[in-house]
């Protein structure tokens, strides 16, 4: 039965089995579905505020409050929102909103879908599932009959089509699930269901739109976990559910993903180009011998084994790594990750450069890691025991690793260095200036010069650096641009 005149709250009081029943014991339990208690968050009000603004505009639904949620102009505005049927929000989610509709209406495939002439928005579906005798019940955001589509509009951070964009929560959050439900009810009503679409779109500037349509395959996969928890629930309609039903035990084993030899390729790419090489070891692997005080060679298995190289970078280079970087660990980023990382770079306040490290392990668990690669300006692989120097110019090929351990923030994983500008060993006079025979030639190979042991340079010290001003090199010293403002709070200032 289809109806399309019933309020929101009517339906929400129909004792049926929706959707957001099926996607709850599908992630969690039967249990997490009974005793289920519903908050509201500002999160959940914009997601309702977008959806009146496109699906239901004529209804002026959406309230714009106070700048925020203290105090009794809150509470009144509240009380009265409420009353009136009304999401209200603070001044600025109902900016938010408004930007997020607008973008939706300035895409075209989305808007002529919105404003159909033959959808309808907000209809309610009741059945009865053939299977189990379970009463269903859907209400998805948009419907049109005459063409078998349904439209689902959600909220979200990311709504790329990119791997590890909108697709990873879609199956994370069931939406798959959903979407298989609410087919499998109108079907079953006798409407044939062609096309299921979700109409993405972020909560941050530029509000950026996509349009997901579903393959057959996922809502075939989804429509057999829904028999799934359909049958669960019928098996425990009639008894009560005190327990989640999970094993006493769980082994958590390491996921493919995060072993360095098969999620490297699937890693974000990134080329840091045109910077200095700092102490590069990347000829074979290296660890830190406390005793020498130094990085010393070492078999890959051994405990710190890693290649490795720093380097050094003008702060535009800086500021366009670390964005890119932001950009990753926002795309990865799970609700219990802090909202905020910070620079890794270390700054030299004399020359006004940034130090930053790419690297990688010898090895994961029991599988040597791949050499980074080392090639010529030319793309052509140099020899395997190649040295690369301190202050040659390289461009290197990394990957960002987004985690959240005891700090969060994303680590630049060495894939391979190519070579533009190579700075010849030269050989380091050993001796201090005495009293003595001065030869009175220009090219004396013997003209004392600091001697710089590798002890002295750590990490956290990269070697000194005479740096030439050039017109470029002086523009680095100009104010910063402004950062986008959706990457403006993770991303701060490097003045």
């Amino acid at each position: 039965m289809l109806v399309d005149d019933m309020t929101n709250e009517d339906y929400h009081a129909l004792k049926a089995i929706s959707s957001s029943a099926v996607k709850t014991i599908h992630a969690k339990s039967l249990l997490h579905w009974k005793t289920a208690v519903f908050k509201e968050n500002p999160a959940f009000a914009l997601g309702t505020a977008v959806h009146a603004l496109l699906l239901e505009p004529e209804k002026d639904l959406v309230v714009c409050g106070p700048e925020t949620r203290r105090g009794s102009a809150w509470a009144d505005a509240k009380e009265l929102a409420e009353a009136e049927g009304k999401t209200l929000l603070v001044k600025s989610d109902y900016d938010t909103c408004v930007a997020m509709a607008e973008s939706v209406l300035r895409n075209s495939n989305a808007a002529s879908l919105l404003q159909d002439s033959c959808g309808i928005t907000e209809v309610s579906i009741f059945n009865k599932d053939p299977e189990t005798g379970l009463k269903l019940k859907a209400r998805p955001d948009l419907f049109i009959p005459e063409q078998g589509i349904i439209l689902d509009v959600k909220t979200t951070k990311d709504a790329s089509p990119k791997n590890g964009g909108f697709e990873r929560q879609f199956f994370s959050l069931g939406y798959h699930v959903q979407a298989a439900f609410y087919k499998h009810v109108l079907e079953l009503d006798g409407y044939p269901i062609e096309e299921f679409i979700f109409l993405a779109v972020e909560k941050e500037p530029p509000y950026a739109v996509q349009m997901h349509y579903l393959h057959k395959e996922v809502l075939e996969f989804g429509l057999v976990q829904v028999k799934e928890v359909l049958e669960q629930i019928k098996n425990v309609e009639d008894r009560g559910i005190d327990d989640t039903g999970w094993p006493s035990r769980n082994l958590i084993l390491l996921p493919k993903w995060m072993k360095a030899t098969n999620r490297i390729d699937d890693m974000t790419d990134y080329t840091i180009t045109g910077v200095e090489a700092l102490w590069p070891r990347i000829n074979r692997t290296y660890k830190f011998d406390q005793a020498e005080k130094r990085s010393v060679p070492c078999d890959a298995f051994d405990d710190g084994a890693a290649y490795n190289i720093q380097f050094r970078m003008t702060k535009e280079q800086a500021k366009e790594l670390f964005t890119e970087m932001a950009k990753a660990y926002l795309e990865a980023r799970e609700d219990s990750w802090p909202d905020k990382i910070e620079i890794p770079f270390k700054r030299d306040e004399d020359t006004g450069t940034f130090t930053g490290k790419a690297t990688i392990k010898g090895a994961y668990g029991k599988e040597a890691t791949k050499k980074p690669m080392q090639v010529d300006a030319q793309g052509n692989k140099l020899p395997e025991d190649f040295l690369l120097t301190t202050g040659s110019t390289v461009n290197i090929a990394i990957a960002f690793f987004p985690y959240n351990m005891r700090d969060a923030g994303v680590s630049l994983r060495l894939r391979a260095v190519q070579v533009i500008k190579y700075a010849e060993l030269e050989e380091r006079n050993p001796f201090s200036a005495v009293e003595g025979y001065v030869h009175d030639r220009d090219d004396n190979p013997f003209k004392p010069e600091p001697l710089i042991e590798e002890s002295e340079v750590t990490e956290e010290s990269p070697p000194p650096l005479t740096v030439v001003k050039s017109k470029a090199r002086a523009k680095s010293k100009a104010e910063p641009t402004k950062v986008d403002d959706e990457l403006a709070s993770i991303i701060g200032s490097f003045d």
